[in-house]
């Protein structure tokens, strides 16, 4: 998962006149407290999406660019989700200790460190990157850069004055933290959430609503198939015989839930499910269960089919449950013709 770029978010507008005059320099320590008020002032703003703010710490290129605030509230928008449509949020942004100011004819130039987390599906990620600020006005007053964009050769097409001005840092990759599991429920409480979720999977197989399927199949799965999206596609294919006809569950029981076992920090339970599916010619009638795993204390519930558990993938996403489950058997399915 990859942070969202601070191009679109980072700051400073630089003030022009007519007939530019040099400004005096402050002296180094006013520049510091100018850069770091700045650049604090410019993480406030991406923190709280406040997008005039945001536009007011823009270099003018960049405003130009993405279209003033308008643009800045598009580009965020579309940015802080993942790859599953899974909305993401800004928790902190803070800047760290800037260093040397460097002079460039009458630019000057400092990096500074930034720490990100932001709040993701299951945890937080945690990010750390470098700014590069800059002024050209003595140290007044700064915009920032993010020296991510500066390692894209398109950068230069917009900013070709800063090529070769800065040693880079090295790029560091964003650090998940996986949320701390809730404490469990009270197990009736529990065994109710696993019912209503049951229920509402084998209902959105009916409907054939396979998108809406995947959410309520294990997240550790759903991931390694690629996303919800990819996954959802799949099922619709799977959901076709040899000849390329499509089949559809006509009816999806679930049954009274099995025992609620507790393996590390997930919560398991066979759910019992009865099935009947349509194929050109006929009828699969299915007497099965479905395993189903809580990691939120018996709040909300997926499924896995036997099939999955049978997969390579269930083993790499399980490891934890390796030789730990007692898996029931699964009677033969019986075949009506029309």
């Amino acid at each position: 998962m990859r942070l969202p770029c601070l191009l679109l978010f980072c700051c400073g507008l630089l003030v022009l006149s007519c007939g530019k005059q040099e400004v005096p320099e402050l002296p180094a320590a006013e520049m510091v407290t100018n850069l770091k008020r700045d650049a604090t002032a410019c993480a406030s703003a991406l923190q709280k999406k406040d997008y005039e703010g945001m536009i007011r710490y823009t270099h003018e290129k960049l405003a130009r660019m993405v279209g003033g605030a308008k643009g800045f509230r598009a580009a965020i928008e579309m940015t802080l989700r993942d790859k599953d449509g899974n909305p993401m949020t800004f928790l902190s942004a803070t800047i760290g200790e800037p260093g040397p100011i460097k002079k460039d004819g009458d630019r000057l130039l400092s990096l500074v460190p930034q720490n990100l987390v932001v709040k993701v599906a299951g945890g937080r990620l945690l990010g750390s990157g470098t700014l590069l600020g800059l002024s050209e006005n003595g140290g007044r007053d700064w915009v920032f850069i993010d020296t991510a964009k500066m390692r894209e050769k398109s950068f230069y097409t917009v900013f070709p004055e800063l090529a070769g001005k800065m040693a880079l840092p090295p790029k560091v990759e964003a650090r998940f933290e996986k949320d701390p599991p809730p404490p469990d429920l009270p197990e009736d409480e529990m065994t109710d959430n696993l019912k209503r979720d049951a229920a509402a999977s084998a209902k959105l197989w009916v409907e054939g609503n396979y998108l809406g399927v995947t959410r309520y199949m294990a997240p550790r799965l759903v991931k390694a198939s690629g996303g919800g999206v990819n996954l959802s596609r799949a099922l619709r294919e799977a959901m076709k015989d040899e000849e390329g006809n499509e089949m559809a569950f006509e009816e999806a029981v679930t049954g009274e839930p099995g025992p609620i076992k507790k393996e590390g920090g997930l919560l398991l339970s066979f759910v019992p499910q009865k099935t009947v599916m349509k194929f050109t010619g006929g009828r699969l009638r299915l007497n099965g269960w479905a395993l189903g795993i809580s990691e939120t204390g018996g709040r909300k519930w997926t499924f896995i089919n036997p099939a999955q558990m049978k997969g390579d993938d269930f083993e790499k996403a399980f490891p934890e449950l390796a030789g730990k489950i007692d898996v029931p058997p699964i009677e033969e399915p019986q075949i009506e013709r029309d």
